[in-house]
């Protein structure tokens, strides 16, 4: 597994594929903040919150919390695509091919090829919480917003970075399991925008199912359960998913041609 490993990690730190990932997450996670604080800066605070969210209360301490929620939606979707693009790559290559010549286990290359994606799913919410925090700072300065309550948030913060671990490592699976299945990048992408867009209307449709299907389940994770959804079932729902991702990989994996 840890050859596997290896070679999978070599190909996700091409400088062609980091450097994207990299300044999409840091871009967006800091321009996420930056509208946190513009918008609540504008008379009777942010219109996008539900009451509106004040200057004022970006002083509380649990304000490094949302900062490190803020950026979820868009590190998941990197984090999505990066997964996608790694695995469809590697079949339409043929290096999956020449991999299992040399390492008939299919198992330890899909284990290793995992380990490798988590890796960089937890690297990249590191990143994206640490801009994000980062970028809190430099906005508090800039509006004048009073940070001496924020170092009272530092473990929630620290919950909410891990939190954002995990809903990160549940899209590369994800996103890695929609790869096996379809071994085409534009097809995975595509299958993976329009299924979002479905989970949006049918979240809209039946509120009483929000924070349970994939896409709202990883996010209320990553947020730590700030999005409006309840945590405790988003958890319980991202668990049964990732097994049942887990399980159906192995499946293609272990029973279906390379050629197919």
């Amino acid at each position: 597994m840890i050859g596997a490993f290896s070679s999978a990690w070599t190909m996700l730190k091409r400088p062609t594929i980091v450097w994207p990932l990299l300044a999409a997450i840091v871009v967006f996670s800091a321009m996420s903040i930056v509208f946190t604080f513009s918008t609540a800066a504008a008379p009777g605070g942010s219109r996008f919150t539900d009451p509106p969210t004040l200057l004022a209360d970006l002083a509380d301490p649990d304000a490094l919390v949302q900062f490190v929620g803020r950026p979820v939606m868009v590190t998941g979707l990197v984090v999505l695509a990066a997964s996608i693009l790694h695995v469809t790559g590697q079949y339409s290559s043929g290096l999956v091919r020449m991999q299992f010549v040399v390492q008939p286990r299919r198992s330890t290359w899909l284990l290793g090829n995992w380990a490798a994606l988590a890796t960089a799913a937890i690297a990249c919410a590191l990143i994206g919480a640490l801009t994000a925090v980062a970028s809190g700072y430099v906005c508090a300065a800039i509006w004048g917003v009073d940070t001496g309550e924020w170092l009272r948030g530092l473990g929630g913060a620290a919950g909410a970075t891990a939190n954002l671990a995990l809903g990160m490592v549940a899209f590369a699976l994800a996103g890695a399991t929609l790869a096996l299945w379809l071994r085409s990048s534009i097809a995975a992408l595509t299958v993976a925008l329009v299924y979002a867009l479905f989970e949006d209307m049918i979240n809209a449709a039946a509120p009483f199912g929000q924070g349970l299907m994939p896409a709202s389940a990883f996010s209320t994770v990553a947020t730590s359960g700030l999005n409006g959804n309840l945590y405790l079932p988003s958890l319980i729902a991202t668990i049964v998913l990732t097994v049942a991702f887990t399980a159906g990989a192995f499946g293609l994996v272990m029973n279906r041609n390379v050629t197919d």
